[in-house]
């Protein structure tokens, strides 16, 4: 008996609440929001700053047998008047503990460095 009730229930409020095709909410049609001018181009690739990652990896003789590549990201370092367009490689654990990550950034030039992590 209940499921009958609960069943009438939900079909008629599906009629009580539907809106037929001519109301709308706004009446005058939305306008595209305008799209961003992408004019940065980083000087320094993606494939160059990763080719350049790994040859500090094999440098510094880091183990990232235990780490996965998590994600990359483009950023800008430094003071408002002194930003330096980078790349970020973060690394994850294997085992998933906070704070063992490995953070390694690479500068529009090729320099390669590692960000402390806790």
């Amino acid at each position: 008996m209940r499921f009958l009730v609960v069943f009438l229930v939900l079909l008629f409020s599906s009629f009580a609440f539907a809106q037929d095709s001519k109301s709308r909410i706004v009446d005058e049609p939305i306008n595209e929001l305008p799209k961003p001018k992408l004019s940065f181009r980083p000087k320094f690739t993606l494939q160059k700053a990763f080719k350049q990652m790994e040859k500090y990896i094999e440098k510094e003789k880091i183990d990232t047998s235990k780490y996965y590549l998590s994600s990359v990201t483009s950023f800008q370092y430094g003071s408002e008047k002194k930003k330096k367009p980078m790349w970020l490689f973060a690394w994850g654990h294997e085992n998933g503990i906070l704070g063992n990550y490995l953070h390694i950034i690479v500068d529009m030039d090729g320099n390669v460095g590692e960000l402390p992590t806790m």
